[in-house]
């Protein structure tokens, strides 16, 4: 009986440290943004409860995206968008509305027909918003995918560029831009994609500033004469564990924290690639802070960051790019030919 009790009050007490561990406030980094900052841009779908972007291609109601912009509005003057179906090409008009600059993204994949569709709309979206559309982004790891040659891509983005006046991208990761070297000469910048988590070698999350680092030079080493943006990074709030990085809402507001403070500090554009930044379940905008706790929100340059537990596969968007203001994209990026 003596050892059942003991057992018991062992068990119960390694609970308790437990719970009290989980509940216990976490010390974040100093914000990266100064007071009043907002964040240079971030990624955005408008995709809510069962809405997807891998169904038929149903119109999203622009009340909806006109009120998300709303919100947007309050942390940034820009947003990154990564396809024109599904009623994404009312984008640039709502965000015109509310003072934004848009990245505007087109979706390619292994459908030609579609990939016509996407490629004209975007044209028509470039010359009908030239004040509103900052860079055209032609594909989202295409290559990745495997769903187009490099050839194919190349000759792609030359037919986009050649229609539109504002600055042209392709965004994929960045292993594939060191794979496929060609594909710089074709664009006016340099967008990769970091995800920390995701890598083949997983990195925890409190080396994530330093490895985004790293891999940014070491990129912008191989292509000299290129802008080189970090288009995509990010860290999950739940999901498996993956070696030493551990998915929490805590790891994902240090990562963040981190790596825009490096990037503000080293002078570099990072893009933080979260699900959406307006929470699709509360619809509701949190304020910055300099702690958190192990709880189910954790804060970050004045948004919630609930993130996908892994990589875009789809034409929904997973991904703000530090200061610099939207008016300055094309003056940073350089002028086109």
């Amino acid at each position: 009986m003596g050892i059942a009790t003991a057992l018991f009050a062992i068990a119960a007490a390694a609970i308790t440290t437990a719970w009290a561990w989980l509940g216990a406030t976490v010390q974040m980094p100093p914000s990266p943004l100064a007071p009043g900052e907002k964040l240079y841009c971030v990624s955005y779908t408008p995709f809510r409860g069962t809405q997807s972007p891998l169904g038929p291609d149903s119109p999203v109601d622009p009340r909806q995206i006109d009120e998300d912009l709303a919100q947007l509005k309050q942390i940034t003057d820009c947003v990154r968008t990564y396809s024109v179906d599904h009623g994404l090409d009312q984008i640039p008009e709502l965000a015109k509305r509310h003072g934004m600059k848009v990245l505007q993204g087109l979706w390619l994949s292994n459908k030609p027909d579609l990939n016509r569709k996407q490629i004209a709309t975007t044209i028509a979206l470039a010359k009908r918003f030239p004040d509103v559309i900052a860079a055209v982004v032609v594909g989202n790891e295409v290559l990745l995918r495997g769903e187009m040659s490099a050839p194919d891509l190349v000759r792609t983005i030359r037919e986009v560029k050649a229609q539109v006046s504002m600055p042209v991208t392709y965004a994929d990761v960045w292993e594939f831009w060191l794979r496929h070297r060609d594909i710089a000469a074709a664009v006016d910048f340099v967008t990769i994609h970091i995800l920390p988590y995701w890598e083949d070698f997983p990195i925890p999350a409190r080396d994530a500033a330093q490895h985004v680092d790293a891999i940014r030079k070491q990129v912008a080493a191989a292509f000299p004469d290129k802008d080189v943006f970090v288009g995509e990074f990010g860290w999950p709030s739940a999901g498996r564990m993956r070696e030493g990085a551990l998915p929490s809402p805590v790891n994902q507001a240090y990562a963040m924290h981190a790596v825009l403070d490096r990037a503000k500090r080293e002078s570099y554009r990072v893009n933080l690639s979260a699900r959406t930044i307006v929470s699709t379940s509360s619809r509701r905008m949190t304020s910055p802070g300099s702690a958190g706790s192990k709880g189910p929100s954790a804060a970050i340059g004045g948004c919630s960051m609930p993130m996908g537990d892994g990589p875009s596969s789809s034409g929904a968007a997973p991904s703000p790019i530090t200061h610099n203001g939207p008016g300055r994209l094309r003056a940073d990026w350089g002028s086109r030919p």
